[in-house]
């Protein structure tokens, strides 16, 4: 298994904000780490909405209070590279035996298997040999409820039946108390106007908008000044859109000489459909949920489905779209 990675010292349960849309996660976490939950439990939330947070003070509260046991935190990432490591080296056997002494199996943004079905496999087995022991603790963060994920039947099958704390989408208190906690934090004067607009901001998601208050505190200190609402504008202004399905389709549409009204229609043409799978993909890769791809691309969830694993499975044969995928990612992202 992959070494642990490292924990954010302030993420614990005393620091976390909690609120209407939250309480529920909040005290499952509580119970987990309490030794109550004794099944695989998984927070699932959009992105920037407490979900390691809450894992990480999962872990720091294990580590304190019982310091005997085996904890390990990582990303699913991390989990696919290890398998990958063990799998070239011909020692898949050890890699199985390294998860079975692991007393706590915490793994953050489980979506990322998505699109891994090769590593899906492995991971139901780890989940299932940690399961049948009651005294292991499993917990999962997913920016995806279980029932969303495009995973093999069997391992939704293995979270749905476990417990499941949904962090929904921040609302504005909770999102201005975030903000005054990191600014007292950093000892950073927060004025109440600045505080507001970037807790109402509808434009972008919460962890953009942490990203843009960490760039007003370094803008002020840089400056010797004071925040205001005008220069906050500013840094907004500059910012680059952020990904969204809408963005991908633009990306993939034009790439193929159509536009993205072509790519909603019914149309089962192999130049219509191509492109509309590529587009699932690589939304599906993005993090979004297949039923969120479904209703910007007018299509119903089973096919979302189906064209996500289809070019997963092409670009394993085909050198060529697999390139495609990778530079279309690279556009996403800049």
């Amino acid at each position: 298994m992959p070494n642990p990675k490292p924990l954010n010292p302030r993420h614990t349960f005393e620091s976390f904000v909690a609120a209407p849309t939250n309480e529920h996660a909040l005290q499952t976490a509580k119970a987990v780490a309490s030794g109550e939950a004794r099944k695989v439990t998984t927070f699932c939330g959009p992105t920037s909405t407490g979900k390691t947070h809450l894992l990480h003070a999962i872990v720091r509260v294990l580590n304190d209070e019982q310091p005997t046991l085996e904890v390990r935190f990582i990303t699913a990432e991390d989990f696919v590279n290890a398998m990958r490591e063990a799998t070239h080296r011909g020692n898949i056997e050890g890699f199985r035996r390294g998860v079975r002494k692991i007393d706590a199996l915490l793994v953050d943004d489980v979506q990322f298997l998505q699109t891994r079905r090769w590593a899906q496999g492995e991971f139901l087995h780890t989940l299932t040999v940690l399961s049948s022991d009651q005294d292991k603790i499993i917990v999962i963060s997913s920016k995806l409820e279980p029932d969303e994920l495009t995973f093999d039947e069997s391992l939704r099958d293995v979270l749905i039946s476990g417990s499941v704390a949904i962090l929904e989408p921040l609302d504005f208190r909770a999102k201005l108390a975030i903000l005054r906690t990191k600014a007292a934090d950093v000892e950073f004067v927060l004025p109440e106007d600045v505080g507001s607009a970037l807790a109402s901001n509808e434009r972008f998601s919460f962890g953009h908008i942490l990203g843009i208050f960490t760039t007003l505190v370094a803008r002020c200190t840089a400056l010797s000044q004071t925040a205001n609402v005008a220069m906050l504008d500013r840094i907004i202004e500059n910012l680059a859109p952020t990904v969204s399905v809408s963005k991908i389709s633009r990306i993939v549409s034009k790439h193929f000489g159509m536009s993205v009204d072509g790519l909603r229609t019914r149309s089962n043409s192999p130049t219509i459909v191509f492109p509309r799978q590529i587009a699932m993909y690589l939304a599906a890769e993005a993090g979004f949920s297949a039923s969120e791809i479904g209703r910007e691309l007018a299509k119903d969830r089973t096919t979302v489905l189906h064209s996500i694993q289809k070019i997963e499975e092409d670009a394993k044969r085909d050198q060529r779209l697999h390139d495609l995928l990778v530079s279309f990612s690279e556009q996403i992202d800049s």
